[in-house]
């Protein structure tokens, strides 16, 4: 098929990238469908509406209606602009089926179990990724536009600040900044990568010809030593890292590695079932952004969740301490491994275990000088057997065993309960 008059069309109606992108795929697969060239179509004498009509009821089979809708405007656009009209009532008519159907596409929000067996088979480079994502309720196509500088790891909890440009020339969905946060599990995974991430990038620049054909366009080059792989920028022998700092990006990879990457743990966790209307899998990547949305909503003010999720206007700017503050009532909720417990809490049995071990220790020590003798308040010496002794040390295990996990609170209900 000959697509260039489209091509032309796309160009000078549309300049971010991602819009580029996403028009040409859906009229290439509009032209598909009625399998006529774009030009050819416009001077033919065809029946428009009709086709209008009969590529929605094909889209109707495997798309939920807003996308139905968003491909469907596109190429009424394309035929308003070469001056073909389609009739009123043909567009009235699938706006009003687009209002009466409801979500097509099955999805569910995976559980906290089922995330820790698609996660622990991934490596550093996913455990970073999708740990972040899942705790910041950042988009995809967002998180592998943002930079390393977009990330405050010294803050607690971490900072993530998204710009409404990247530096590629692309807008955030809602053309706005904001800031968000990410968990202690994705700060660990995150320092983790960058430890590795030079080399990855090396990897990456010579595993395929595309690859090394694009860096060495930038006057770089690739020799093959004894032991590793010389890089060189302009004649100069350069490291690593050196060669790392060109990728500001903290994951230098696209969407669709993103998406792969996903699937690809998907399946090894068993866990890759789909829908069979739309063939999309019902744990999609996206779902990773509705677990956080999901799980801070239950704990602290849904105001502040849509903040971080980028659902407000410019006038909903709160200082970054109050956000943070609330971000910290619901970390727990989005650990997946690390669960923290109440610090006042865990002080408190830290200390009434001391006090045991002292106690204990102390007990230890009069049994071995005395040899089993006490003494009463009158100085008299009193004999105490075995059986009291192992009797009186198995009830202090056992207390300590019960505040462990139950918790200080819980043993002195019980005590008073006694």
């Amino acid at each position: 098929m000959d697509f260039r008059y489209a091509e032309e069309w796309i160009e000078a109606n549309y300049n971010n990238k991602r819009s580029v992108y996403q028009v040409r795929s859906w009229l290439k697969k509009f032209f598909d469908f009625i399998d006529v060239d774009p030009e050819e179509y416009i001077n033919s004498d065809r029946d428009f509406d009709t086709d209008y009509k009969r590529y929605n009821n094909h889209l109707k089979n495997t798309m939920a209606p807003t996308s139905i809708g968003n491909r469907l405007s596109i190429v009424k656009e394309f035929l308003l602009d070469h001056e073909v009209q389609l009739k009123h009532q043909t567009i009235k008519k699938i706006k009003r089926q687009k209002i009466r159907e409801g979500t097509i596409s099955k999805e569910r929000i995976p559980t906290v179990v089922e995330l820790q067996q698609i996660l622990m088979n991934g490596d550093a480079r996913d455990r970073a990724f999708f740990f972040t994502l899942l705790s910041s309720g950042l988009r995809p196509m967002e998180l592998v536009h943002l930079t390393i500088d977009d990330f405050d790891l010294t803050h607690n909890p971490p900072i993530i600040s998204v710009p409404f440009k990247f530096d590629n020339g692309e807008y955030t969905k809602t053309k706005t900044s904001r800031i968000t946060f990410c968990s202690n599990e994705a700060k660990k995974a995150l320092e983790a990568w960058l430890k590795i991430r030079p080399q990855k990038i090396v990897e990456s620049a010579l595993k395929s010809h595309f690859n090394r054909a694009h860096y060495e366009k930038m006057g770089y080059s690739f020799e093959k030593s004894d032991v590793r792989w010389v890089i060189k920028k302009d004649g100069i022998e350069i490291s690593q890292n050196q060669f790392a700092e060109q990728n500001t990006r903290m994951f230098p990879f696209t969407y669709l590695t993103a998406r792969l990457m996903w699937e690809r743990l998907l399946r090894k966790a068993n866990l890759d079932e789909k829908d069979p209307t739309t063939n999309r899998y019902i744990l999609h990547l996206y779902v990773l952004r509705k677990f956080f949305n999901t799980q801070l909503k239950n704990i602290i003010k849904p105001y502040f969740v849509e903040i971080m999720l980028g659902h407000t206007t410019p006038y909903d700017k709160p200082s970054i301490e109050t956000i943070s503050a609330e971000y910290q009532k619901g970390i727990r909720s989005l650990q997946i491994y690390e669960v923290e417990a109440n610090r006042e809490e865990l002080n408190a049995m830290s200390n009434q275990i001391k006090i045991m071990q002292k106690q204990m220790a102390e007990l230890l020590r009069k049994q071995e000088s005395f040899k089993h003798h006490y003494v009463d308040d009158y100085g008299v010496p009193i004999q105490i057997d075995d059986d009291e002794l192992v009797r009186q040390y198995e009830q202090r295990k056992s207390d300590d065993d019960f505040i462990k996990q139950y918790g200080l609170e819980a043993w002195r209900k019980q005590q008073k309960n006694k």
